[in-house]
């Protein structure tokens, strides 16, 4: 008996040796749960239900690739750019592509299915900068203290990076543009986003997921299972203007989504959710594009 639970263990400990560090980071991580550094207790203020508290994180990710870029989505902030490890210093750099911005984060401990990681403060504070107010109110991420992450190993796959919802190509349009945008620009951006809801609509319809969380980003645009509208921009003005160069771009944005209401949206008669999204979302595109 005491062979046959030994055998597993040893080759998972063959394994993690015969992987670099570099390779070990490499993939997708969930985010577990995330600590304040100096006392070790949790960030995550008390929530309304234990559901709400358990779906904080439910849909964040750290992705790192091994061409050496990442996509990290945490608390509704979306950061894209270039990673690389140092051995001796046990340290992960994240460069920024959007502002050029550069990260340090200490690896505390990384094995095949966990990893623990603490970024410097100032990598909180533009996760602060560009996630939700109201989801803030959540967690504590006092730009003060340092934060710990503890990271698990994500399994999904997808074999082209299109069909990947956290790809920097599905994201387009919340990488806030360092100058202005002109009309046709604009207008993709826009696309970007819509097709961005399809996507998961769709990602979801391919895998059977159960269900579609929302909390991982922010849209001007309320879902729900019988339905969409167009929320007032005075609603979602403080998040959506984080997504163009100025207020003004994400104001003629707004008026570009106004249009996918511009004709009558037909609701697909199938008990498919996920299905009646895409094709919903379909005729939205259609919509703004036909104007």
């Amino acid at each position: 008996m005491k062979k046959t639970c030994f055998l597993p263990i040893l080759i998972m400990i063959t394994c993690a040796c015969n992987k670099t560090t570099k390779k070990l980071i490499a993939g997708r991580w969930n985010i577990s749960q995330m600590y304040t550094s100096e006392s070790l207790e949790p960030s995550l203020k008390k929530l309304t239900t234990e559901e709400e508290n358990n779906t904080v994180f439910y849909s964040n990710r750290f992705i790192f690739h091994k061409d050496g870029t990442f996509d990290i989505n945490l608390l509704q902030a979306y950061l894209h750019g270039n990673w690389e490890y140092n051995d001796r210093e046990q340290s992960l750099k994240l460069t920024a592509d959007s502002s050029g911005q550069t990260f340090e984060c200490h690896v505390d401990s990384l094995s095949l299915f966990a990893m623990i990681i603490t970024p410097e403060k100032k990598f909180f504070q533009k996760i602060g900068e560009l996630s939700d107010t109201a989801l803030l109110n959540n967690v504590d991420i006092n730009t003060n203290i340092s934060h710990t992450l503890v990271l698990s190993f994500n399994r999904e796959t997808y074999n082209n990076k299109e069909k990947d919802p956290y790809d920097i190509a599905n994201n387009q349009w919340r990488m806030q543009p360092l100058q202005p945008l002109n009309d046709r620009q604009i207008h993709a951006r826009v696309t970007n986003h819509l097709n961005f809801l399809r996507l998961i609509f769709k990602d979801a319809l391919d895998k059977e997921h159960d269900a579609v969380l929302y909390n991982w980003f922010n849209t001007p645009f309320k879902l729900a299972n019988n339905g969409v509208a167009l929320k007032f921009y005075e609603e979602i003005k403080p998040n959506w203007d984080k997504n163009f160069y100025d207020s003004t771009e994400a104001k003629e944005g707004y008026e570009l989504l106004r249009k996918c209401f511009s004709r009558k949206i037909n609701f697909m008669q199938t008990d498919n959710k996920f299905l009646k999204k895409v094709d919903m979302l379909d005729q939205m595109i259609n919509n703004m594009n036909r104007n």
